[in-house]
């Protein structure tokens, strides 16, 4: 990945929010989960995936040189990029960051326009580390004075250790950080946000590794509860799956060279983020990723046209749903294919 030199008054890990980008609508009764996509990294580019510029810090000493990984074990759903970060800082007191600017650049060069993200209310990504739990802190920025830069003591800064939020400590899986933004003390609101940092910092126990990363979102439903935590029950949002304009009936089903995949939720609850439609060549023991959606409507169907590659073995099929926090449940299927 082509990385930026780096600007002397940044000395944290950035985080911007897009400029232009819409914040998630409010309103009463219970609501659909928003979800603004940061960066799925699948462009190969420094460029996120709202447009706003990307760089790791490759100035020794301490260093965090940032690419893309594209071999299905080190990707979230074991397709397309994750964004590798090959940190350094075992040189006593150093640090290092890799930041995303969640807006793309204003006219001036260096500037950014910063977003509005009152009504969002998490802020999430997946990794994948040889670390137990990984020492490492995640910081954003906000632009107090509005001129859509960031000045280090003049404009705000709030930043958290993202170990706490690390779910699980299964080395060889990907595994959720979901953080709330009332753990980021330091704002006030949260209007006016411009970057976001990954930090490495010589004082942590983790001082030199490889950490994977892949899709950084924003959400606007509450990450906190058990409403947030409880997995999503099949019979509570199933409405039908259909492959080629036909429900499916039973456990196998046949497929074409084209197939058209659909599904539909009866009703959409307020934890779900993702949807998926899967494959499985291991007989369901490890599942990639066909297509994912983030954006729901109730009363939509989620269509996605499958070119079915008939030198594999067939496999497994299935649609699921996931929480906020990662929890994946089979909404339809498995089923076993025929070619």
């Amino acid at each position: 990945m082509k990385t930026l030199k780096k600007i002397g008054v940044l000395v944290a890990a950035i985080l911007l929010v897009p400029a232009g980008i819409q914040a998630a609508p409010t309103g009463g009764g219970p609501s659909v989960n928003q979800v603004l996509i940061l960066d799925n990294f699948d462009s190969g580019s420094d460029r996120n995936s709202v447009g706003g510029t990307t760089q790791g810090d490759e100035e020794y000493p301490g260093g965090c040189l940032p690419a893309f990984a594209s071999a299905s074990t080190d990707v979230f759903g074991g397709q397309g990029k994750s964004l590798k970060l090959d940190y350094d800082v075992t040189v006593p007191n150093s640090f290092s960051y890799y930041w995303s600017k969640t807006g793309q650049s204003d006219i001036e060069p260096g500037s950014s326009t910063p977003l509005d993200m009152r009504s969002y209310h998490y802020f999430s990504f997946w990794i994948k580390t040889k670390e137990e739990a990984p020492r490492f802190g995640i910081e954003f920025h906000r632009d107090d004075d509005g001129n859509k830069f960031f000045v280090l003591g003049k404009d705000t800064v709030s930043k958290v250790p993202a170990t706490r939020f690390v779910m699980g400590e299964n080395t060889d899986q990907w595994r959720k950080v979901v953080i709330p933004f009332t753990s980021f003390r330091q704002f006030k609101d949260w209007n006016n946000i411009m970057e976001l940092v990954f930090v490495f910092e010589n004082k942590n126990r983790s001082k030199k590794g490889v950490l994977y990363v892949d899709d950084i979102l924003f959400g606007s439903a509450d990450p906190s509860g058990e409403t947030a935590a409880a997995p999503i029950e099949t019979k509570e949002v199933f409405g039908y799956f259909k492959i080629n304009g036909a429900e499916v009936d039973g456990k196998t089903v046949s497929l074409g060279q084209q197939n058209d995949l659909e599904l539909f939720l009866k009703n959409i609850p307020s934890n779900l983020e993702r949807i998926l439609f899967e494959v499985s060549y291991d007989e369901g023991q490890t599942w990639n990723s066909l297509k994912t959606f983030y954006e729901h409507r109730p009363g939509e169907s989620y269509k996605y046209q499958w070119m079915f590659d008939k030198a594999k073995k067939p496999g497994l099929l299935r649609a699921s749903v996931s929480n906020i926090h990662g929890v994946t449940t089979a909404a339809a299927g498995p089923f076993k294919l025929k070619g």
